[in-house]
């Protein structure tokens, strides 16, 4: 049975400051290892007036556009008072634009100093799995926020305008007209600024840039200005505080820790003996809270093969050849494009890029513009506000999928192809043979001053990027045909990042999809290029992340009726609770398909 979710916040209307609820997460030698691997070195401190004036002109037309502060990041310090990336003209805008706000924050919170310089602003929320919990508290609260704006209609002041569900639940809805707007910058801002304090500066005044573009020189106390503010801020203290106990507020483990030891059986999740990253990172996000599903074990897809099954054997053949590093001892097989397609997907907490989750956003942004259609984007039309879902639920999905897909991380503690390959004559299989010179192409170090490229310090299976891949795929298909095409630029290939210790950005690249399961399979796929997961990694990510994002979109957001009931939301406006998902790829099957007892 489908059991919704709901986190009970009180209506306060005290609008007295939000509450900071994040806390460092990395221990010193974790901290030293991802400063001394991704560091892009010394930003410059100085920023001059004609940069100011420079960054205020190229201000993006579109609020779609890559913003003129993301092309001019690595001249910019953290905590420098940036322009807003794009001039909003409808509310629609100004959700974009927050969203854009919100991918540069955590952008600059994954590029931290180098070892031996004493400000360390950044890697507050560092990591895949935290910074999908971000990316839902912030997308929660913007949606309810216009949700709960829209309500008000004038013509009937006493009966609300029910559309969709709220996911918080105790905040009444409005008496009078609230700004949209002013709720979206609100709702953002606030929850922005207590999830990245060393920020705090930068975002408070990004608001205040944006409440002076709202208002256009009105009172900003007039009662419709004054209530979206109000109700933005409340909304962003009420996740906030669903969230403030939630089991995220540890110390990230590293091996060696309790319940960490260095693993020395064949098959068992050990350390990159290349990079020597010391965390275990996500070790304990298992036991966080999640924001929808229920009983988080029942998500776990069936074991891997073991290490003396023709399965495994097959799929070591295969990144052994394709996803090695080029060296003098060892030769890798794959083709110019494979090299890019591990790349383009990669996003692997490197400075400027940070995790999948930003890159998944940008995949949804893209794929939004290229099928929006005039009138969708107006205040007043009930589009507005399921655009806004659509994030919502996408971002709730890949937060859900990093607490499932962590979960059986740690429970299987499965080793990464460079372990394995090298430990091969330990395997107990016949077929695999070990090279203890291979390399994995690896995670690159993008825009580090040195790298090396790395293997993610996590176990393997399933793999984190197809898992994210099968949630927000999962859930685009509640919102557009599966066989939508798109096109996408990752910020790996935009013309301004660059491969580690490397002065020369790599091109700008555009790759093309003909469908969602396209793009959802290379996107998985591209991690057997990088020689950091194994095939079977990859199917069962992708079965998962669809497993968690068909139950988080027939679950909460709920379409209502008019007096404000829940209903099953048609196809193309929420999802058809119906469907259900059983395969993987095309290419493999699991071969014990899992349906969670939910």
């Amino acid at each position: 049975m489908t059991i919704r979710r709901v986190f009970v916040a009180t209506f306060i209307l005290s609008l007295t400051p939000v509450v900071s609820t994040a806390q460092p997460v990395l221990q010193t030698q974790s901290l030293d290892d991802f400063r001394r691997i991704l560091s892009p070195g010394l930003i410059s401190r100085e920023v001059t007036s004609e940069k100011v004036s420079q960054l205020n002109a190229e201000a993006a037309k579109s609020c779609f556009a890559p913003d003129a502060f993301q092309r001019a990041i690595p001249a910019l310090p953290i905590r420098y008072k940036r322009p807003l990336p794009c001039a909003p003209q409808n509310a629609f805008d100004r959700f974009v634009m927050w969203n854009q706000i919100a991918l540069d924050t955590t952008s600059m919170d994954h590029a931290p100093p180098p070892l031996g310089t004493p400000d360390n602003p950044a890697l507050h929320n560092y990591g895949p799995h935290r910074s999908s919990r971000v990316m839902a508290i912030v997308h929660i609260a913007m949606f309810d926020a216009i949700n709960l704006a829209m309500r008000f209609d004038s013509k009937s002041p006493d009966k609300p305008r029910y559309v969709f569900a709220t996911y918080l639940q105790g905040i009444p809805n409005p008496k009078e007209d609230a700004s949209v707007d002013m709720a979206i910058t609100y709702s953002a801002g606030e929850t922005l600024k207590a999830l990245y304090p060393q920020q705090v500066d930068v975002i408070e005044n990004l608001i205040a840039i944006d409440e002076g573009a709202v208002l256009s020189g009105k009172d900003r106390n007039a009662p419709m200005y004054r209530a979206g503010r109000e109700l933005g801020i409340t909304v962003a203290k009420a996740i906030l505080r669903a969230r403030r106990n939630d089991g995220s507020a540890h110390e990230e483990p590293q091996v060696g820790d309790p319940g960490f030891p260095l693993a020395e059986k064949s098959g068992q999740w050990r350390p990159d003996p290349v990079s020597n990253i010391a965390a275990a990172l996500g070790g304990k996000w298992k036991d966080v809270q999640p924001f929808v599903i229920k009983n988080v074990p029942t998500f776990r897809p069936p074991p891997p093969p073991s290490t003396d099954s023709a399965e495994y054997a097959r799929d070591f053949e295969e990144v052994r050849k394709l996803g090695g590093e080029n060296t003098e001892r060892s030769r890798s097989e794959r083709s110019a494009d494979q090299t890019l397609i591990g790349t383009f997907w990669a996003y692997d907490g490197t400075a400027f890029l940070c995790a999948p989750p930003r890159l998944y956003n940008q995949v949804i942004r893209q794929i939004v513009q290229q099928q929006i259609k005039d009138g969708d984007t107006k205040d007043e039309d009930p589009k507005l506000l399921n655009y806004a879902r659509l994030f919502a639920l996408a971002n709730i999905a890949m937060a859900d999928a990093a607490i499932a897909a962590w979960d059986a991380k740690y429970h299987y503690r499965y080793w990464r192809p460079v372990v394995g390959i090298r430990a091969a004559a330990t395997d107990g299989n016949d077929a695999t043979h070990a090279d203890v010179y291979w390399k994995a192409l690896g995670a690159p170090a993008s825009n580090s001053v040195r790298g090396p490229n790395f293997t993610p310090p996590f176990p393997a299976y399933p793999s984190g990027h197809a898992t994210f891949g099968g949630a927000l795929f999962e859930v685009l298909r509640a919102f557009y045909p599966d066989d939508t095409s798109f096109s996408f630029i990752s910020d790996e290939y935009n013309g301004q990042n660059k491969p580690a210790g490397s002065d020369v950005p790599r091109p700008e690249v555009t790759r093309r999809f003909v469908n969602f399961r396209a793009a959802e399979d290379e996107n998985a796929r591209s991690r057997v290029y990088l020689g950091v997961h194994w095939q079977f990694d990859a199917d069962a990510g992708i079965a998962q992340g669809n497993q968690v994002g068909s139950f988080v979109v027939g679950s909460t957001l709920r379409c209502l009726d008019d007096d404000g009931r829940a209903l099953d939301c048609k196809p193309g406006s929420g999802f058809d609770v119906k469907r259900k998902f059983l395969i993987s790829t095309e290419k493999r099957v699991l071969s014990t398909p899992f349906t969670p007892s939910q």
